[in-house]
Protein backbone atom coordinates (compact mmCIF):
# COMPACT_ATOMS: atom_id res chain seq x y z
CA UNK A 1 0.00 0.00 0.00
CA UNK A 2 1.02 3.89 -0.40
CA UNK A 3 3.03 5.73 2.82
CA UNK A 4 1.03 7.67 4.93
CA UNK A 5 0.40 10.98 3.23
CA UNK A 6 0.40 9.72 -0.52
CA UNK A 7 -2.06 11.78 -2.09
CA UNK A 8 -3.00 8.81 -4.41
CA UNK A 9 -6.46 7.07 -4.29
CA UNK A 10 -5.93 3.72 -4.12
CA UNK A 11 -9.17 2.37 -2.22
CA UNK A 12 -12.39 2.11 -4.25
CA UNK A 13 -15.56 1.07 -2.57
CA UNK A 14 -18.83 0.69 -3.89
CA UNK A 15 -21.94 0.15 -2.00
CA UNK A 16 -25.28 -0.86 -4.13
CA UNK A 17 -28.68 -2.77 -3.61
CA UNK A 18 -31.36 -3.14 -6.22
CA UNK A 19 -30.32 -3.32 -9.53
CA UNK A 20 -26.95 -2.40 -8.91
CA UNK A 21 -25.24 -5.72 -10.23
CA UNK A 22 -24.98 -5.07 -13.59
CA UNK A 23 -23.36 -1.43 -12.90
CA UNK A 24 -20.96 -3.38 -10.90
CA UNK A 25 -20.30 -5.75 -13.62
CA UNK A 26 -19.82 -2.71 -16.00
CA UNK A 27 -17.71 -1.02 -13.54
CA UNK A 28 -15.37 -4.09 -12.69
CA UNK A 29 -14.73 -5.47 -16.39
CA UNK A 30 -13.52 -1.88 -17.21
CA UNK A 31 -10.99 -2.25 -14.48
CA UNK A 32 -7.04 -3.31 -15.88
CA UNK A 33 -5.92 -6.98 -13.90
CA UNK A 34 -2.64 -4.45 -12.39
CA UNK A 35 -4.86 -1.74 -11.23
CA UNK A 36 -3.00 0.10 -8.79
CA UNK A 37 -6.12 0.40 -6.02
CA UNK A 38 -7.97 -2.13 -3.98
CA UNK A 39 -11.55 -2.61 -4.71
CA UNK A 40 -14.20 -3.41 -1.36
CA UNK A 41 -17.79 -4.08 -2.61
CA UNK A 42 -20.66 -4.30 0.02
CA UNK A 43 -24.19 -5.14 -2.12
CA UNK A 44 -27.43 -5.77 0.11
CA UNK A 45 -28.02 -9.79 -0.73
CA UNK A 46 -30.49 -12.13 1.06
CA UNK A 47 -28.50 -14.21 3.99
CA UNK A 48 -30.57 -16.90 3.23
CA UNK A 49 -29.45 -18.06 -0.09
CA UNK A 50 -26.12 -19.55 -1.13
CA UNK A 51 -24.13 -16.08 -2.76
CA UNK A 52 -22.31 -17.36 -5.75
CA UNK A 53 -21.67 -13.07 -6.29
CA UNK A 54 -17.56 -13.70 -6.51
CA UNK A 55 -18.11 -16.53 -8.89
CA UNK A 56 -19.88 -14.36 -11.14
CA UNK A 57 -17.26 -11.65 -11.31
CA UNK A 58 -14.64 -14.00 -11.51
CA UNK A 59 -15.88 -14.84 -14.82
CA UNK A 60 -16.64 -11.19 -16.03
CA UNK A 61 -13.44 -9.39 -14.75
CA UNK A 62 -9.81 -9.34 -15.09
CA UNK A 63 -8.89 -8.52 -11.67
CA UNK A 64 -8.56 -11.31 -8.54
CA UNK A 65 -12.03 -11.46 -6.46
CA UNK A 66 -12.28 -12.64 -3.51
CA UNK A 67 -14.70 -12.85 -0.66
CA UNK A 68 -13.34 -10.63 2.50
CA UNK A 69 -11.59 -12.37 5.72
CA UNK A 70 -11.45 -10.87 8.90
CA UNK A 71 -7.55 -9.59 9.47
CA UNK A 72 -6.88 -10.00 5.76
CA UNK A 73 -4.14 -7.20 4.33
CA UNK A 74 -5.61 -5.43 1.24
CA UNK A 75 -3.39 -5.86 -1.67
CA UNK A 76 -4.02 -3.96 -4.87
CA UNK A 77 -5.65 -5.66 -8.35
CA UNK A 78 -7.96 -7.50 -5.83
CA UNK A 79 -11.59 -6.90 -5.68
CA UNK A 80 -12.85 -7.86 -2.31
CA UNK A 81 -17.00 -9.10 -1.55
CA UNK A 82 -18.60 -8.56 1.49
CA UNK A 83 -20.77 -11.55 2.44
CA UNK A 84 -24.33 -10.65 3.58
CA UNK A 85 -23.87 -12.49 6.99
CA UNK A 86 -21.29 -10.23 8.04
CA UNK A 87 -20.41 -6.58 7.51
CA UNK A 88 -17.12 -5.42 5.52
CA UNK A 89 -15.24 -2.65 7.62
CA UNK A 90 -11.49 -1.24 7.38
CA UNK A 91 -9.34 -1.23 10.51
CA UNK A 92 -5.65 0.57 10.45
CA UNK A 93 -3.14 -1.22 8.73
CA UNK A 94 -5.39 -0.84 6.92
CA UNK A 95 -6.86 -4.74 7.02
CA UNK A 96 -9.95 -6.41 6.84
CA UNK A 97 -12.51 -5.96 9.89
CA UNK A 98 -16.16 -8.15 9.73
CA UNK A 99 -18.16 -7.20 11.92
CA UNK A 100 -21.23 -9.12 13.08
CA UNK A 101 -24.47 -8.82 11.83
CA UNK A 102 -26.41 -6.72 13.91
CA UNK A 103 -26.84 -2.92 14.55
CA UNK A 104 -25.20 -2.29 11.11
CA UNK A 105 -27.95 -4.33 8.88
CA UNK A 106 -29.68 -2.43 6.88
CA UNK A 107 -26.41 0.40 7.15
CA UNK A 108 -23.74 -2.19 5.97
CA UNK A 109 -22.52 0.07 3.13
CA UNK A 110 -22.14 3.27 5.62
CA UNK A 111 -19.99 1.03 7.96
CA UNK A 112 -17.52 0.49 5.45
CA UNK A 113 -17.82 3.53 4.20
CA UNK A 114 -17.31 4.94 7.62
CA UNK A 115 -14.57 2.86 8.39
CA UNK A 116 -12.53 3.89 5.60
CA UNK A 117 -13.28 7.64 5.55
CA UNK A 118 -11.61 6.96 9.70
CA UNK A 119 -8.58 4.55 8.39
CA UNK A 120 -7.86 5.90 4.89
CA UNK A 121 -9.59 9.15 4.29
CA UNK A 122 -8.50 11.17 1.19
CA UNK A 123 -7.22 7.72 -0.41
CA UNK A 124 -10.36 6.80 -0.59
CA UNK A 125 -13.28 6.82 -3.67
CA UNK A 126 -16.47 5.86 -2.71
CA UNK A 127 -19.27 5.32 -4.94
CA UNK A 128 -23.10 4.45 -4.60
CA UNK A 129 -24.99 2.38 -7.23
CA UNK A 130 -28.77 2.13 -7.60
CA UNK A 131 -30.52 0.93 -4.19
CA UNK A 132 -33.15 1.54 -2.08
CA UNK A 133 -33.26 3.59 0.65
CA UNK A 134 -30.78 5.48 2.55
CA UNK A 135 -27.49 2.70 3.22
CA UNK A 136 -24.50 4.40 1.96
CA UNK A 137 -25.54 8.08 2.51
CA UNK A 138 -23.86 9.01 5.55
CA UNK A 139 -20.75 7.06 4.70
CA UNK A 140 -20.14 8.89 1.39
CA UNK A 141 -20.56 12.12 3.13
CA UNK A 142 -17.96 10.67 5.65
CA UNK A 143 -15.52 9.94 2.97
CA UNK A 144 -15.69 13.23 1.43
CA UNK A 145 -15.51 15.19 4.50
CA UNK A 146 -12.11 12.95 5.40
CA UNK A 147 -10.95 14.55 1.60
CA UNK A 148 -12.26 11.35 -0.42
CA UNK A 149 -13.98 11.42 -3.63
CA UNK A 150 -17.43 10.66 -3.66
CA UNK A 151 -19.09 9.45 -6.74
CA UNK A 152 -22.87 8.57 -7.23
CA UNK A 153 -24.41 6.90 -10.51
CA UNK A 154 -26.44 8.35 -12.44
CA UNK A 155 -30.32 6.94 -12.24
CA UNK A 156 -30.76 4.56 -14.97
CA UNK A 157 -34.20 4.88 -17.21
CA UNK A 158 -34.77 0.92 -16.79
CA UNK A 159 -34.82 1.12 -13.16
CA UNK A 160 -37.52 1.44 -11.12
CA UNK A 161 -38.33 4.65 -9.50
CA UNK A 162 -37.48 2.57 -5.47
CA UNK A 163 -33.91 2.11 -7.63
CA UNK A 164 -32.87 5.62 -7.62
CA UNK A 165 -33.43 5.78 -4.11
CA UNK A 166 -29.64 5.30 -2.49
CA UNK A 167 -29.20 8.02 -5.52
CA UNK A 168 -31.35 10.57 -4.38
CA UNK A 169 -31.01 10.58 -1.11
CA UNK A 170 -26.62 10.56 -1.26
CA UNK A 171 -26.83 13.01 -3.86
CA UNK A 172 -28.72 15.60 -1.88
CA UNK A 173 -26.97 15.00 1.50
CA UNK A 174 -23.78 15.50 -0.30
CA UNK A 175 -25.03 18.90 -1.80
CA UNK A 176 -26.50 20.01 1.44
CA UNK A 177 -23.36 19.48 3.07
CA UNK A 178 -21.29 21.14 0.52
CA UNK A 179 -23.25 24.16 1.33
CA UNK A 180 -21.45 23.93 4.70
CA UNK A 181 -17.99 23.92 3.25
CA UNK A 182 -15.87 26.81 2.91
CA UNK A 183 -15.17 27.06 -0.68
CA UNK A 184 -11.49 26.61 -1.30
CA UNK A 185 -11.20 30.52 -2.60
CA UNK A 186 -12.89 31.64 0.97
CA UNK A 187 -10.76 29.25 3.19
CA UNK A 188 -7.26 30.24 1.39
CA UNK A 189 -8.66 34.48 1.60
CA UNK A 190 -8.49 33.50 5.87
Amino acid sequence: MNKVGDKRRDIIAVGGSAGALEALEALLTRLPAELPATVLVVLHRPTERASFLAEILRRRTRIRVTVAHDGERLEHGTCYLGEPESHLTIGPGPIVRLLADSFYRAHNIDALFQSLAQYAGPRVIGVILSGMLKDGTLGLVAIKEAGGLAMVQSPMKPCLKTCREMQSHATARLISSARWMPSPKRSAAR
